[in-house]
């Protein structure tokens, strides 16, 4: 098993011990029996897609134990607030916007972040644009943003072509080996892999904002701002 997939066990386990659960605890919450979850923790078995969503909604962050960054509060947050439910999705939509074109003419903070964040910030632009299109599927956008061919990433994950064709198609789901791999590969967490009721979108632009620098930050924040006032004053 790789690395990438060792340092989720680690967190797993750690996370397990720090909250003084049993294995047939963590079993429990994870759908699992004990025998079945203990093998995760021995690395004979490899946790399931559906195993880590049923952990993400209910009990820990997919992404923390795929990543090991914890969940970032930032004035996102707060803002996010403010908005009626119902707008909260455009709200997201129009401050991935703003990232983007802050990208685009001032960068991010730190210049080996600037690519990162500008793949991110277009696969969480088509993901929220394609959602519940006919035939959407992450993975082909993960492609088109790296310009790799279903060969080439099968590759780079370390699967047969066959079984990244069933992920792409939506046919099969990728276990958290595969989940952690293209983290670790080119930078995506789960929040942008996960299926729609276990996304957290939140997750990945905060991990982008805080790269930005403070004086783009202000001037996002104020644009949203305006947005917030706009967005009120048709409801009203």
């Amino acid at each position: 098993m790789s690395a990438s997939y060792d340092k989720f066990v680690k967190r797993l386990i750690a996370y397990r011990k720090a909250n003084g659960l049993s294995q047939e605890e963590m079993g429990r919450r994870s759908n699992l029996t004990q025998s079945h979850y203990n093998k995760i923790e021995n690395m004979s078995k490899i946790m399931s897609y559906n195993s880590l969503a049923v952990l993400n909604r209910t009990w820990i962050s997919a992404d923390f134990l795929v990543t090991g960054i914890e969940q970032k509060h930032t004035v996102l947050n707060d803002l996010l607030k403010q908005c009626h439910e119902s707008d909260r999705a455009d709200f997201m939509y129009m401050t991935v916007m703003c990232m983007e074109l802050g990208l685009k003419y001032k960068g991010a903070e730190h210049e080996k972040y600037q690519q990162i964040s500008r793949n991110e910030i277009k696969l969480l632009r088509y993901d929220m644009e394609d959602n519940g299109a006919e035939n959407h599927s992450v993975w082909k956008s993960i492609r088109r943003i790296n310009s790799l061919t279903q060969e080439k990433i099968s590759r780079e994950l370390d699967i047969d072509i066959k079984t990244y064709r069933d992920i792409e198609k939506g046919k099969s789901k990728p276990n958290v080996e595969i989940l952690s791999l293209i983290y670790d590969k080119f930078g995506y967490p789960p929040s942008l892999i996960l299926d729609a009721e276990n996304k957290n979108y939140l997750f990945i632009i905060n991990e982008i904002w805080i790269r930005l620098s403070e004086e783009l930050q202000n001037k996002i924040e104020n644009e949203l701002k305006r947005l917030m006032e706009f967005i009120h004053s048709i409801r009203s």
